[in-house]
């Protein structure tokens, strides 16, 4: 005669690794589980869905009357779920519901999916652990369906500055906040660096106030409406949290007092907890390199002898620290400058104590690059070390028909448009760009008009065919490094 079995037992929460022998026997020889008996069975129903932003208890139920036949005198032990074949959890019994801790089963819905906000539906492998009258440890099996969504805000995919930098207009390209491109609930982190503002006629410092607009704000052609903000107007805290604006709040907008030494601010925003920082800058972002290497190219107004400011390629400085790096080609004399408008404090060949090889000068005239080519460029101008490494480029990838990302195709200079250059055919695939043969330093990114050697995703070739390829290095005319592929 067989009966239906309903037990209850508190157990620990903790996550354990996923295993079929995760149950310590009763002192008895065996050391595996054994097969099932015949008269035993399991059978659960699912749970509703769960919502981990409502969520308020320790514990969350994942399934409903749990119904274990054995033989008369069997006891079940315990239960266990496993999560997608991956995750093992202790079940607690809770008036005939099988409940998990919650920061157990949303950890794992996390790492299976992401954080985005989104119900997934899960599989979970539910065991009995039944004891029998002869007491060797049997365990029936079941299935249940766990549908649950994690706990997090509305990340947009964009944000952009809006306030005294552009006159409190509808918020436009040039103060977009800038973003890894990675899914924003692995990466919720946005910046944006930009100058201090200055009154246009006095030249003068001045505060700074701004809101944030997300994307959808901007996209709607919104003003004020959907703005974030502060909870105070007028705060001048450098950090806090973004207020969005709701039926009972208007957020004020925060406010940066002037400062003579602020040439530069960077606001850093996690949208994950909602929170801003303001950093103050005293180093540009960009310097600029003019010289005998611009002589030849085809930029609109650049005069044959070179030395042009606003088409001299750049060098960025990330960490606004003094230290900045970039790419150009250099032969004969070439010196920085600070800005492209003027040749205000330089730095020339005494601006510098070290030097790499090939370098040369006197004094505080220009510095002369000896052996002309193409180099990564590291100008430290706060301990005065000129660093260049000559640099050639290639294609690798599927694209150049090697599956096994085993050929380099090799790209030519071109001084006119300052470009890596190849022309030839290419295959549907992806591919990156990569110098010197190595994977030291290579780009790729998202898209094309946007790469970058933080282990950018693989580009791609849609159909095969005659291509030129033309990868843009040295920030000569955007603050972008990009490439163009054309099919011929």
């Amino acid at each position: 005669m067989k009966k239906n079995l309903l037990y209850a037992l508190a157990l620990a929460t903790t996550m354990v690794a996923c295993t079929d022998d995760d149950y310590t026997d009763w002192g008895l020889p065996q050391q595996n589980d054994p097969e099932a008996a015949k008269s035993v069975s399991l059978s659960v129903s699912a749970a509703e869905t769960i919502d981990f932003a409502t969520v308020t208890d320790e514990y969350v139920t994942i399934f409903t009357s749990p119904t274990a036949t054995a033989d008369p005198g069997a006891t079940v032990e315990k239960y266990t779920v496993t999560v997608e074949g991956k995750y093992t959890l202790p079940v607690t019994m809770s008036q005939s519901n099988g409940q998990v801790a919650a920061a157990d089963l949303e950890a794992a819905l996390v790492e299976l999916f992401g954080r985005r906000p989104t119900e997934r539906t899960m599989t979970g492998l539910v065991k009995a652990y039944v004891k029998n009258t002869d007491g060797i440890t049997v365990i029936p099996t079941a299935t249940v369906t766990i549908k649950a969504t994690p706990n997090a805000p509305i990340i947009e995919d964009a944000y952009y500055l809006v306030g005294t930098p552009n006159g409190w207009l509808i918020p436009n390209g040039d103060y977009q906040f800038k973003h890894s491109g990675k899914d924003v609930y692995e990466d919720p982190i946005f910046t944006l660096t930009f100058a201090a503002p200055v009154d246009a006629t006095t030249g003068e410092r001045i505060d700074c106030w701004f809101k944030i607009s997300p994307k959808s704000s901007f996209e709607a052609r919104e003003e004020l409406n959907g703005f974030l903000g502060c909870a105070t107007n007028g705060s001048q805290d450098m950090e806090g949290t973004l207020v969005p604006k709701s039926e009972t709040v208007n957020p004020g907008a925060m406010n940066l007092p002037a400062s003579d030494g602020a040439k530069f601010y960077k606001i850093t925003l996690n949208m994950m907890d909602y929170t801003y920082s303001v950093e103050i800058l005293e180093f540009e972002e960009y310097i600029y390199i003019p010289g005998d290497h611009q002589a030849g190219t085809t930029y609109a107004d650049v005069p044959e002898w070179g030395w042009y400011l606003p088409t001299a390629p750049a060098l960025w400085g990330a960490n606004f620290d003094g230290t900045y790096t970039g790419f150009s080609y250099l032969k004969g004399g070439f010196k920085f400058t600070r800005n492209r408008e003027n040749w205000d404090d330089e730095y020339n060949y005494s601006s510098f104590t070290q030097y790499s090889e090939g370098l040369t000068g006197e004094g505080s005239g220009n510095i002369t690059m000896e052996n002309a080519g193409f180099y990564y460029i590291e100008a430290n101008t706060t301990e005065g070390i000129l660093t260049v490494t000559p640099m050639e480029w290639t294609i690798i990838g599927s694209a150049t028909g090697d599956s096994n990302w085993g050929t380099d195709l090799e790209m030519t200079y071109v001084t006119e448009d300052e470009s890596w250059t190849y022309t030839g055919a290419l295959v549907a695939g992806e591919f990156k760009f990569r110098a010197n043969k190595d994977w030291a330093l290579s780009f790729g990114g998202a898209s094309f008009e946007d790469l970058t050697s933080d282990n950018g995703a693989n580009l791609k070739i849609t159909e095969d065919g005659n291509y030129e390829v033309k990868f843009f290095l040295t920030r000569s005319t955007t603050d972008k490094i990009y490439c163009t592929v054309t099919k011929k």
